[in-house]
């Protein structure tokens, strides 16, 4: 057994082996290259961040893929690394590749954070260091009888169809006017972090042009007209019997946290609008969830845990389902990246 680095020469047989282990997946070139090779902190795009442990004869045990990624915490913006994609096959579990994996993540990609992972590589983690510094909860907004009639169906094993994103240039709410936002407008957005004591992902305007516009006709990003801290991101999603709208990430000012119940206002506009069952999003903060269930949404599922290997854990996160691979996995990213 021994560990290596992907190399371009590698790609193939690595996706024989993603095509196995996530079968539901429409094409596993397509999203490697968007969630991995084409992020814009990628140091060299022939050298992603991708550890496989092997055989001796190179047939593939397992995998963690990892994001670079940057964060705001301390008062200083850090450079990292997010885990995505942890898998070892059950025939390399006993000779202890998931525990090889973890010590090579350990070694060479500090700081690392990681958003939901098994029961049993939080095990291996936390033998290395890497705990759970937070939580992430999972909340869902029925829209009136029409929901209702979906979450039956989802009791009864139906299915919806995934409806097409519903986004005017314009949405106004209580007095607030949100414009639809362009990739040439992202250089305009301001992200100002929360406090030192809080773990921030950063947004930069490369990270916004990459994350929601390099995949067309799937997001639409939304610009508060006074306030350029003030932004969100949608898309459409199909979850069992629900035809969900996502709201997928949003940023405000700290000094504004009024501004998050007419981002929850206008999404629940463009999900009415959109003829959507439900809204659906997550959150990791404390003040947040208390503007969100003032609007009605309720938590759905375990909370989601975030790891990582931080000298301290901070005394708050800021994280949602655009970190890492929670947006793509929700619904399995339709028919995009499947």
């Amino acid at each position: 057994m021994k560990l290596e680095t992907l190399r371009p020469e590698r790609y193939d047989a690595f996706y024989r082996f993603n095509e196995a282990i996530f079968p539901t997946r429409v094409s596993v070139p397509a999203r490697f290259r968007f969630q991995i090779v084409d992020n814009p902190l990628l140091a060299a795009k022939d050298a992603p961040d991708v550890v496989l442990v092997t055989e001796d004869d190179g047939s593939i045990l397992g995998q963690v893929a990892l994001q670079p990624i940057e964060f705001h915490y301390g008062g200083t913006r850090t450079r990292g690394f997010m885990g995505v994609d942890l898998f070892v096959k059950e025939s390399g579990r006993n000779a202890r590749a998931g525990g090889a994996l973890a010590f090579k993540i350990a070694r060479a990609y500090s700081p690392f954070l990681c958003v939901t992972v098994s029961e049993a590589a939080e095990k291996v983690f936390a033998a290395i260091g890497i705990r759970t510094i937070g939580t992430m909860r999972k909340l869902l907004w029925v829209r009136g009888a029409r929901g209702l009639a979906g979450l039956v169906r989802a009791a009864v094993g139906g299915r919806a169809r995934l409806r097409p994103l519903a986004a005017p240039p314009t949405c106004a709410v209580g007095g607030a006017r949100f414009t639809r936002a362009s990739v040439g407008d992202v250089a305009r957005i301001a992200q100002r972090p929360w406090s030192p004591d809080c773990l921030e992902l950063d947004r930069s305007p490369a990270f916004l042009a990459w994350r929601f516009f390099a995949v067309p006709d799937v997001y639409a990003t939304y610009v508060l007209e006074d306030d350029p801290c003030c932004f969100f991101v949608v898309r459409a999603a199909a979850r069992r019997g629900l035809s969900v709208l996502l709201l997928v990430d949003y940023r405000l000012a700290p000094e504004r946290t009024e501004t998050l119940a007419h981002v929850v206002a206008a999404v629940q506009q463009l999900a009415r609008l959109g003829g959507f069952d439900a809204v659906a999003t997550a959150s990791s903060v404390a003040a947040f969830d208390a503007v969100l269930a003032r609007a009605r949404f309720f938590a759905v599922g375990a909370p989601v845990p975030v790891l990582g290997n931080l000298a301290a854990a901070p005394q708050s996160l800021l994280v949602t389902l655009a970190d890492a691979d929670s947006d793509l996995r929700f619904d399995a990213a339709g028919p995009i990246f499947g």
